[in-house]
């Protein structure tokens, strides 16, 4: 025969464990046990934990003409010592995107097609431009290449041309509690794909689709700084967790003047 030895409050604290789940991350669970009107009452003031973010979850059961309640603290320890500074798995995406540029800047990389972006070319182009948007008003009717193809493309409403772009982007799942918070450092700035703050801290292990679909993308280069950061986007995913977001954009170069890219011409 067993017996049943009841803390000062009327229930017994009997067990601590710990619980990790990819949707949920690591908890620390623990268990009570004592008579079930003791447990009603625990569990209606649990509740009221749950409703203002003390705790995450509450269940309570009977077992053997006793109650039993087990509470959930995500991220952390029943004590709160070291409340929610665990990282619940990150997310990496490298998502397709389309990016239209100004018919300007195109290299004429298309087989037969003309190059608008070469500097010496710019001044002739702004008149072609002038003499289309003035309806003949200003400037003189565009002759030669790359002038004439670029006045027929205005013509025929082309002001715009379009490029696959690649956002590189990290998800991650934390309580509401949690200290890891999304991060601002580097936004707005270009950056190697390195572990430097504010660039993209990609963990290349495991993660071989992603890197081997970058080297393959065209002009990519290591040394080069190619990805912006963008500032982070936090949505509630549930009443106890977050999803924190951040994206870097992809670029062959970005300007040094305006992202703090490379030196190029």
């Amino acid at each position: 025969m067993s017996a049943t030895i009841l803390g000062l409050n009327g229930y017994t604290k009997k067990s601590t464990r710990k619980e990790y789940t990819q949707d949920t991350g690591l908890s620390t669970v623990v268990s009570y046990e004592g008579p079930i009107a003791k447990i009603d009452e625990l569990l209606a003031s649990s509740i009221l934990s749950v409703q203002d973010g003390t705790i995450d979850k509450v269940t309570s059961g009977k077992s053997d003409g006793l109650g039993v309640l087990e509470l959930s603290y995500a991220d952390g320890d029943a004590s709160q010592s070291d409340p929610n500074t665990v990282q619940n798995n990150t997310i990496w995406e490298l998502v397709g995107q389309d990016l239209y540029k100004n018919l300007r800047s195109f290299d004429g990389a298309v087989s037969g097609s003309q190059a608008f972006n070469v500097d010496a070319n710019q001044a002739l182009l702004e008149n072609a431009r002038l003499y289309f948007e003035t309806a003949t008003k200003e400037g003189t009717i565009p002759t030669g290449e790359p002038y004439a193809t670029y006045y027929k493309l205005l013509l025929r409403g082309v002001d715009q041309y379009v490029r696959s772009a690649a956002v590189l982007r990290s998800t991650i799942n934390v309580s509401r509690r949690s200290l890891v918070a999304g991060r601002w450092v580097g936004v707005d700035r270009a950056w190697k794909l390195n572990s430097e703050d504010g660039s993209p801290d990609l963990d290349t292990v495991g993660q071989g689709a992603i890197i081997g679909s970058i080297s393959e993308m065209p002009e990519a280069d290591a040394t080069k700084k190619q990805w912006l950061k963008r500032a982070p986007q936090i949505t509630m995913a549930s009443k106890r967790s977050y999803t924190i977001t951040q994206e870097w954009w992809y670029a062959r170069a970005w300007s040094a003047n305006l992202y703090g890219g490379d030196l190029v011409p």
